[in-house]
């Protein structure tokens, strides 16, 4: 069988063993094949030649706001995803149970991206930044909630609270011991927002079990992870000893530099890079897409495999599907090739001002979702890197 897409000689990642090998990779049939013990390279109807540059499983962008049209911070999947190397997206909570199915149909189906969702415990999900959703335990839809997870278990893998003053109020760690105690009984994960939260961050991990997934927990906005010696708290790293996930969902405004060094220092990485992207924020500094963050972290001295398997294999297995965001044979084909470019002169700042020198930045030229092709850079035809099999007949 001719392939349909053939990467030639790329380093090719494979981040839950740490290794980069020099391989080539087809696509045949939707499906991936590795060619590291083939002597001969199949033909292919696209070939690549990717020497000098790195191959990966393709990114999942774990927190992002993308019910387009239904609320307004809601991001074109198809528009943001497959240029920023994504070939899937986590919605974090924009739909609740009166609009989720009005988000299945217009954003879920509608898109070549993949579309995850974290089903926000409030009705109304997050429908923008000035309205603040009720996360009061009494007034959640449980039966609609409950007939929604039976009806799209492929999609909604999880549920969000934003455990925020804006939309606990009063209520305290009660919104959040009702969102778990919800959680728990559905035997779903637990996604909770900690950003501008109203109790201790010690009581609050407490709370939360295995799979459960901490985000925003690199912010200074109030109590964060460290204490004031600026040491991880140690109910924080026992949380982790459990099996709580932390997902940097830095945002905009959600992530500091100063947090972020001396986390790093402590051993305390994220299991999960993310963006908390929503239009207002994409492509301007400080925000930008995915491929920035991951750029950044790099520049905080994460490995580059460390910083592939959160935008892969973690976010993937938050969501529990174990088997995606890895490259091995017979995988469906989600794919991601970029470079490394040295932008040494280019300075990452957080909303503080703190500054921080990068080291590599993260560029994707070729993005493969479900063995399509869903993005390819311009520079990859106009450099003579990208040949399709047709132009040996001119």
């Amino acid at each position: 069988m001719r392939a349909i897409l053939l990467i030639k000689n790329a380093n090719v990642i494979f981040p839950e063993r740490g290794e980069i090998f020099c391989t080539s990779l087809a696509v045949e049939n939707g499906r991936l094949k590795l060619l590291s013990d083939v002597k001969e390279l199949p033909e292919a109807e696209l070939c690549v030649d990717a020497s000098e540059l790195y191959a990966s499983a393709a990114f999942l962008d774990h927190h992002t706001h993308v019910f387009a049209g239904g609320s307004l911070i809601g991001v074109n999947p198809d528009v943001y995803a497959p240029q920023t190397g994504c070939s899937a997206l986590a919605d974090a909570g924009s739909t609740g149970a009166a609009n989720f199915r009005s988000f299945y149909a217009t954003t879920v189906v509608n898109s070549k991206t993949r579309v995850f969702a974290y089903l926000n415990v409030s009705s109304i999900g997050q429908l923008s930044e000035n309205f603040p959703e009720n996360a009061d335990p009494k007034v959640y839809d449980e039966a609609q909630i409950r007939d929604l997870i039976a009806a799209y278990p492929e999609v909604i893998r999880g549920l969000k609270l934003r455990f925020d003053k804006s939309c606990v109020g009063k209520l305290g760690l009660a919104a959040l011991e009702g969102a778990k105690r919800l959680a728990s009984d559905l035997k779903l994960p637990l996604v909770v927002h900690v950003a501008n939260h109203p109790a201790a961050m010690g009581d609050i991990v407490s709370l939360l079990g295995k799979g459960d997934v901490v985000c925003h927990f690199y912010q200074d906005c109030c109590e964060g992870i460290l204490d004031d010696k600026g040491n991880i708290k140690p109910q924080v790293l026992q949380a982790r000893e459990r099996g709580v996930l932390f997902d940097s969902a830095d945002g905009r405004f959600n992530n500091s530099f100063a947090v972020i060094e001396r986390a790093l220092a402590a051993g305390f990485t994220p299991d999960i890079i993310s963006t908390d992207m929503i239009p207002e924020y994409m492509y301007v500094p400080g925000m930008f897409s995915l491929c920035y963050d991951m750029s950044k972290y790099l520049a905080f001295g994460m490995s580059l495999t460390d910083v592939v398997k959160a935008v892969t294999c973690g976010p993937y297995d938050s969501l529990r599907l174990p088997e995606k965001g890895r490259l091995y044979d017979g995988a469906e084909a989600d794919l991601c090739l970029f470079e490394l470019q040295d932008k040494s002169s280019f300075i990452f700042k957080d909303f503080r001002g703190k500054q921080q020198p990068a080291r590599n930045l993260i560029r994707p030229l070729l993005t493969v979702t479900a063995g399509s092709l869903t993005y390819a850079d311009n520079s990859l035809l106009w450099s003579g890197r990208l040949t399709a099999s047709w132009q040996a007949n001119l």
